[in-house]
């Protein structure tokens, strides 16, 4: 062995074991673009394969932008992985038409199907008989990459969380672990180590495009850095690893006042309790917004600013003020309390979707009442059609507010017989009095004939009770009740 071959081993297996990467009889899926950094992990793995009892899988993805550049790329590393024998799962797919039609940008369109690409083969692999922990994705992300990747989020004003950089481990979203054994290898030692071993990696000649944001930075910002620091690479690491054992603590805070924040959780959205975020400091109520959101499925592109924005909110002076985050998720004021929710937490969910209108008795009432209670109302029938007119029930409709809706309600004067112990109230300012927030209103569906609103089903997620019209209730002289039912599709 080498020099540089041993103490670049020597070196990646000292990060392997202090961050736990592997165990025995892992199976490990190389990120391979053929470039000096994916080259030089590839031979790092077949070198230790053995020794460790790995099990090596390759997966290749042609992005199809650089023309002929890019299939040579994937003939390269289907050759070299038929060399050694290791199985290779070659993917090509039109990254271009990919980002138009998802309105994303090539970088993002990039490495969305890159990791879509290695869960697949993750799967494939499980689907064989792997216990899903043994799976390891390992990409190639060099000691450069971090500190480019710090810089970049300080110029975009990141949070100190960002500071963390590009991390060891984490587990995607599909459940498998991805891995960086390459993180405290610089670029320059990769490229040594591939010029004493002969090596003649795949070059990206839009790696050279300073129209890209890290390049620029790799290009033009680093080099001035150096005559500051000449190892201020290494001087970011210290500080990403530092950002990470502080982020680590506030997470696990955060975590703990989570149990106390957390007043409700439906689908799409959850509600965090005002009283106590006001409680909290503020490091551990940014990183509790963060958690937030990142349940809900937002894990990528908030910024500090949100963070924020989200204070404004809880501090400002409206009880229904909203704020707009990125791909359709928002955060809205319930009154004193916080509401986190996705694109997917539309209200029609918890809204009854069907209506049930039938006739029976006193008794039929009373049981269906406790059967389905806040979902079901009963109304004296002779009122009803008094008021409303013979069949009138079969006029009876499930809605949205319209303008104009009342229910009746009782005024608490007057006599029943005169009809002056009953008065109307507007929907909206029943609303405003049960504090209804104001993201809600438009989703609640009640029962009506006409503008009379008859009866509204209980509402849990609104915060609002179930409301009958008082001046049809039935009592000890009714003899047949108009029975309504809403019910919930599943």
């Amino acid at each position: 062995m080498e020099k540089k071959e041993k103490y670049l081993k020597e070196k990646i297996d000292r990060t392997v074991s202090k961050h736990e990467m592997l165990r025995q009889g892992d199976h490990v899926i190389m990120g391979i673009s053929g470039g000096p950094d994916s080259l030089t992990m590839f031979l790092y793995f077949l070198m230790v394969a053995r020794e460790r009892g790995l099990f090596l899988h390759a997966v290749h993805v042609n992005h199809m932008l650089r023309g002929e550049d890019a299939d040579s790329d994937q003939k390269f590393v289907e050759k070299l992985c038929q060399n050694t024998r290791v199985s290779l799962r070659s993917v090509r797919f039109d990254c271009a038409k990919y980002a138009k039609d998802r309105n994303m940008t090539l970088e993002e369109a990039g490495r969305k199907v890159r990791y879509e690409s290695f869960d697949e083969e993750a799967r494939r692999i499980v689907s064989e008989g792997a216990d899903e922990g043994s799976v390891k994705i390992a990409t190639a992300h060099n000691l450069d990459d971090q500190a480019e990747t710090i810089l970049l989020r300080v110029l975009r004003g990141t949070g100190t969380d960002g500071l963390a950089g590009i991390q060891y481990m984490t587990k995607d979203e599909a459940g498998f672990w991805r891995i960086r054994p390459m993180l405290d290898i610089s670029r320059a030692e990769i490229r040594e180590y591939c010029e004493e071993q002969g090596l003649v990696p795949r070059e990206d000649k839009t790696n050279e495009d300073t129209m890209y944001s890290r390049n620029r930075i790799r290009k033009e910002l680093m080099p001035v850095l150096e005559t500051y620091n000449p190892k201020v690479r290494e001087a970011l690491a210290r500080l990403a690893g530092s950002a990470e054992e502080d982020r680590a603590y506030f997470r696990n805070a955060a975590e703990d006042a989570a149990a106390r924040a957390v007043t409700e959780i439906g689908e799409g959205y959850l509600i965090l309790s005002g009283k106590v975020l006001r409680e909290l400091p503020g490091a551990v109520r940014k990183r509790l917004y963060v958690q937030a959101l990142s349940e809900l499925g937002f894990k990528e592109d908030f910024t500090y600013a949100h963070l924020s924005k989200a204070d404004e909110l809880l501090r400002g002076d409206s009880p229904s003020a909203k704020i707009l985050l990125p791909h359709g998720f928002y955060i809205t004021r319930r009154y004193e309390d916080l509401k986190f929710a996705s694109p997917e937490a539309g209200q029609q969910d918890h809204a009854p979707s069907g209506l049930d209108v039938s006739i029976g008795t006193p008794e039929d009432a009373a049981e269906l009442l406790k059967r389905k209670k806040g979902k079901a109302a009963a109304f004296d029938l002779k009122k009803f059609r008094e008021k409303y007119g013979e069949s009138a029930e079969e006029r009876l409709e499930l809605r949205t507010r319209e303008p104009g809706d009342t229910i009746s309600v009782r005024t608490g004067g007057g006599d029943s017989a005169s009809g002056k112990q009953f008065g109307r109230k507007k929907i909206q300012d029943l609303f405003v009095d049960r504090k209804v927030p104001k993201d809600a209103r438009d989703e609640i569906r009640y029962v009506t004939c006409g503008i009379d609103v008859l009866f509204i089903p209980e509402s849990p997620w609104a915060g609002l009770r179930a409301q009958y019209a008082a001046d049809l209730c039935f009592g000890e002289n009714t003899k047949e009740v108009l029975l309504v039912e809403t019910f919930w599709a599943l």
